[in-house]
């Protein structure tokens, strides 16, 4: 569920002709495709996780699936006029992915080893 609907602002924002008048942030632009890549790796890691996926196949899976979603919406954007697909974006999407994978990684890593001393003590 957060997945899609962060994979649906995403798609908004990257194919509105003017996304500057629906979000007044004024992030520099690469730094906006790496934090919402990054967003969206760290939730896809999760919803991967609770389905069952392994942790070697959701580290790849979760960075692929959010590159090439960064990647259509780079591509989608030579449909929506001004904007247009950029290389740069791309990279920053990439960068974005793994990021947020590591993220992931990291707080699972801290959610277990806080678990596993919750129940050394009990």
């Amino acid at each position: 569920m957060v997945v899609g609907t962060l994979a649906l602002i995403i798609a908004i924002l990257s194919l509105t002709p003017e996304p500057e008048k629906i979000v007044s942030i004024s992030l520099w632009d690469k730094l906006s495709h790496f934090l919402a890549y990054g967003a969206l790796a760290l939730t896809l890691g999760r919803a991967l996780a609770v389905s069952g996926w392994t942790r070697g196949i959701l580290i790849v899976a979760g960075i692929l699936l959010s590159t090439a979603y960064g990647g259509l919406m780079e591509g989608l954007q030579y449909f929506s006029p001004p904007r247009r697909p950029e290389l740069v974006d791309a990279c920053s999407n990439f960068l974005g992915s793994c990021s947020g994978m590591i993220c992931y990684l990291l707080l699972d890593f801290i959610l277990h080893r806080t678990a596993g001393a919750k129940r050394t003590v009990a």
